[in-house]
């Protein structure tokens, strides 16, 4: 048992003195950065491409609405009857419209994880920079 509280203890003081070098928060703000960037640009690049499929779907549900004289209120809440001559159209706008709604859901829940993951790292970071002066002297760097 006292091997496992050296061997932790070690392991503890390592992880702080990582921590709290100039090395360490230096890295873990590029990483927090770095993770930050990569949702913004994640968000560009899904918006780029789901929008005009969300735009697409919408024109065809107009364009179902108008040939069968009739006014839905969503998309998913259309009615495509094969006996219509616009059943593809609706059929469409219905997959474009679900295709676009699980693009978005996909990156809600893909930046979710970096930004809970950047902000960790930001949050070490400032830590690891406060702690610096009191685990590290000015000449140990």
């Amino acid at each position: 048992m006292n091997k496992f509280f050296t061997f932790t203890n070690f392991q503890a003081e390592y992880l702080i003195n990582t921590l709290t070098s100039v090395n360490g928060y230096t890295l873990l703000f590029k990483g927090g950065i770095t993770l930050m960037t990569i949702c913004l640009l994640s968000i560009q690049q899904v918006s780029t491409i789901a929008i005009p499929i969300e735009d697409n779907a919408y024109k065809l549900k107009f364009e179902v609405e108008l040939s069968q004289h009739k006014k839905y209120d969503s998309i998913p809440d259309m009615e495509c009857n094969l006996a219509h001559e616009t059943y593809s159209k609706c059929m469409y706008a219905k997959y474009k419209k679900e295709m676009s709604s699980n693009s978005f859901k996909a990156l809600y829940s893909w930046l979710e994880f970096l930004f809970v993951f950047s902000g960790l790292m930001l949050t070490v970071s400032v830590i690891g920079f406060l702690a610096h002066p009191h685990f590290h002297s000015s000449n140990d760097d």
